[in-house]
């Protein structure tokens, strides 16, 4: 990302701002290579395994469909920003999108390694 930034910059475009760049990556996950999108899907079901496996019972539900429509909400200005800035139209290091589809998917999957298993592929 810094190389792209770089040159992003360097082409008078500018840089995103810092949260639009952190939400737009996953806070990192869109910059591991390679497939930075394999890894934002890998790093949002760890997520959701982690706080389902703390939250349990009736509060899995909401807080999955909360967490999905915040990675919608706030994901898409994010990435918008982040596209803009960087001059490509999708690029691959911007993973929101895997996120909150991610997100989506598992929202109401039974706690079970194969729901994880299912929801990443």
């Amino acid at each position: 990302m810094r190389s792209e930034t770089a040159s992003v910059a360097a082409e008078g475009r500018g840089a995103a701002p810092l949260w639009a760049t952190a939400v737009a990556t996953f806070f990192g996950a869109g910059l591991l290579k390679p497939g930075p999108g394999t890894w934002g899907s890998l790093a949002t079901a760890i997520l959701w395994w982690v706080l389902s496996h703390f939250l349990r019972g009736s509060w899995v539900l909401p807080t999955n469909v909360a967490l999905a429509g915040l990675a919608i909400a706030v994901g898409i200005p994010a990435a918008t920003q982040v596209a803009r800035a960087s001059g490509s139209k999708d690029p691959q290091f911007v993973v929101i999108d895997e996120t909150a589809g991610q997100l989506i998917t598992l929202i109401g999957a039974p706690l079970v390694w194969k729901s994880f298993l299912a929801g990443f592929i």
